[in-house]
C-alpha cells in the first residue's frame, strides 16, 4: 500500500487511536467508524477542532458509535476481561485495517499528493465525506450535521495547510 510512505505524524496517531477503539468495541479490524473516532480523539489536530465546532466531540460521538456496534456499552466486568484478552493477544499496532479503510487511506493519499504534502487528518475526513461512507454518514446524520458545509470547511482547511506547507 503506497499510502504508508506519505502518512504524516498526526495520521499515524489517528490510526493508533483507531486501533485502540477497535479494542474498546471488541472488533477485529479498524473500520471507518473507529478511524473517525481516532480523528476526534486527536483533539489538538485542526480537523478535530473543526469537527468539534460542528458539535462532534470524541465522547458524544463514541457514545453514538456504540449503538453502531450493536448496543455496546462501556465495558463492565466481562467487557474489561474481553478488552484485556484482546490487548494480550494483539500486538501494538497489529490490528488489521478493513478493506474500506484501505480505500479511505488511498483516497486521502491521493488528496495529499495532489497538494504535495503528507497525508493529514483533514485528508481522512475529506476521503470519508467524498466516499459518502455509509457508517460515517449515518453517524453524522444522528448529529444533524450539514455534510456539504462540513465538506467545504474541511476542504478549505486542507487547502490552507497545503498553501502553508501543513502548518497555517
Amino acid at each position: 500500500m503506497a499510502y504508508w510512505n506519505n502518512i504524516g505524524d498526526e495520521v499515524t496517531e489517528v490510526i493508533a487511536f483507531a486501533q485502540l477503539e477497535t479494542q474498546y468495541f471488541a472488533v477485529n479490524e479498524v473500520n471507518n467508524i473507529t478511524l473517525f473516532l481516532g480523528i476526534l480523539r486527536l483533539s489538538q489536530c485542526d480537523a478535530a477542532i473543526l469537527l468539534h465546532s460542528f458539535g462532534l466531540t470524541y465522547t458524544n460521538t463514541r457514545e453514538t458509535a456504540a449503538r453502531y456496534f450493536r448496543g455496546v456499552e462501556p465495558p463492565g466486568v466481562f467487557g474489561r476481561l474481553k478488552q484485556a484478552l484482546l490487548t494480550l493477544t494483539s500486538a501494538a499496532f497489529g490490528v488489521p485495517l478493513a478493506k474500506n479503510v484501505n480505500g479511505t487511506l488511498e483516497i486521502a493519499n491521493e488528496l495529499a499528493q495532489a497538494a504535495t504534502i503528507n497525508m493529514l487528518p483533514e485528508h481522512l475526513v475529506l476521503s470519508l465525506l467524498q466516499q459518502k461512507e455509509p457508517e460515517v454518514m449515518a453517524l453524522l446524520s444522528r448529529f444533524s450535521i450539514d455534510i456539504k458545509k462540513l465538506h467545504k470547511q474541511v476542504d478549505a482547511l486542507a487547502e490552507q495547510k497545503a498553501e502553508y506547507g501543513q502548518n497555517p
